[in-house]
């Protein structure tokens, strides 16, 4: 499942999105506790801002990305990584939201 950083932080005027992406993390967490006795594994991703082409100003701007603590937005292919250790490395991972990103989150 996928739940971006802003089930995390919400932004203003994005009470729809950021309600629909805390939805996300606790689908996932019911899920997990319904099926985990059954050998199934339910977790899900948030990544943070991601540098595809859907990313557009103001988190291309360059003042932005100077605010995150890594100074740049996270690859596709660091989020793939955490959906592949989560399959292949996280059998006792279970109702877990795993957050690759490049911004501090409390």
């Amino acid at each position: 499942m996928d739940a971006n950083l802003n089930s995390f932080v919400p932004r203003y005027r994005d009470a729809h999105y950021t309600a629909a992406k805390g939805a996300i993390i606790g689908l996932t967490k019911s899920l997990a506790v319904e099926v985990a006795s059954e050998g199934v594994r339910v977790n899900c991703v948030a990544p943070g801002p991601t540098d595809t082409p859907l990313l557009t100003w103001p988190w291309r701007d360059e003042e932005y990305t100077e605010t995150l603590p890594a100074r740049r937005l996270v690859r596709p292919e660091e989020v793939a990584e955490a959906v592949v250790f989560l399959a292949e490395e996280g059998d006792f991972f279970c109702g877990q939201v795993l957050s690759p990103n490049a911004a501090a989150v409390s």
